[in-house]
């Protein structure tokens, strides 16, 4: 049975490739590549640092930046009709995601309807943009007894989240700097605590946020890390 591989890319420096994804990428010809405004192909240049494409089969998804659930679940069901297409005909396919499939990724969504078709999908994990970014600070993620509290900028019970005494990681940092900034100014929790993040980890377009009188106007791909 053909299989569908969900390829982590990680955060954007091509070195943070796994071994285990560069050789799935190697002996799959069909790569799958996510897209937003049809022109957004991160995943892919990344990868083009590795890996011959010059023979893949290249099969460009969109998916449009809506919250409406309706919209998106046909978006993920027509994108995973047509990759059961090249399942059905024996073909494997790599589909290609910023970070790990397993956080954040539109890649589960696709995953999920394709297992429950009955096919054969393999996830190949990847490092994060949130270790990416406490390597480059070399700053500890947690010691001891504390605890990692992975969260998103734009998550409904933001307020209550932050509010927790506990080491904080904020992905999809952009919606969320001027009530991040409110709350260093006005809760006692944050008293003591550092902010540090990076915007594009890994690109040319890189940012780094060392102190949180700098952080302004960021990206959607920018993560904070709160210790």
């Amino acid at each position: 049975m053909a299989v569908l591989y969900g390829v982590s890319i990680g955060p954007g420096d091509y070195e943070l490739l796994t071994l285990k994804a560069v050789r799935v990428l190697e002996e799959t010809n069909i790569i799958a590549v996510p897209r937003t405004k049809k022109e957004n192909t991160m995943a892919l240049s990344i990868i083009e640092n590795v890996i011959d494409i010059s023979e893949k089969e290249l099969l460009y998804f969109d998916f449009p930046m809506t919250r409406d659930k309706a919209v998106c679940e046909n978006n993920y069901k027509k994108i995973s009709n047509e990759i059961e297409h090249y399942l059905d005909n024996g073909r494997d396919v790599a589909f290609i995601t910023i970070g790990d499939v397993s956080v954040f990724s539109t890649f589960s969504y696709i995953a999920r309807l394709c297992m429950e078709d009955g096919y054969d999908v393999q996830a190949i994990p990847g490092v994060p943009s949130f270790l990416a970014i406490a390597a480059k600070f070399n700053q500890p993620l947690a010691l001891g007894d504390e605890s990692i509290l992975i969260m998103s900028g734009k998550c409904e019970n933001f307020d209550e989240l932050m509010k927790t005494d506990t080491n904080k990681v904020i992905m999809k940092g952009n919606k969320s700097t001027n009530k991040i900034k409110e709350f260093f100014e006005n809760e006692e929790v944050f008293q003591g605590k550092e902010i540090m993040g990076i915007e594009d980890c890994g690109l040319a377009t890189e940012k780094v946020y060392q102190k949180l009188d700098e952080i302004g106007d960021c990206g959607y791909f920018t993560t904070f890390i709160i210790g």
